[in-house]
């Protein structure tokens, strides 16, 4: 995906640029490429490889988050007496 062109590695002998490192895709992935380019000016001291930025368009499903019940905030005495209530109205199986 990284066009051929593009020199990546500085030989530390020589010092020559050359075209060692590659970026591959698989076919069914290669529609989510925005783009593929290297960031000579983020290469760092005595590092001989440029880091590549490669950006995807990617579909992320999101979900809705259902509300937790919070215990600390319930109405206990509400609770409570509601719950006397449906014992004693209720007959037992």
């Amino acid at each position: 995906m990284l066009p051929s062109r593009i020199l990546m590695h500085k030989h530390n002998v020589t010092k020559h640029w050359s075209r060692l490192n590659q970026v591959f895709l698989l076919e069914h992935s290669s529609k989510t490429l925005i783009s593929c380019n290297p960031l000579p000016e983020e290469r760092g001291i005595n590092i001989d490889h440029l880091p590549v930025l490669t950006v995807l368009r990617l579909k992320v499903d999101t979900v809705v988050v259902e509300p937790i019940l919070n215990f600390h905030n319930a109405n206990w005495e509400k609770f409570r007496a509601k719950y006397k209530s449906n014992l004693t109205t209720k007959p037992p199986n």
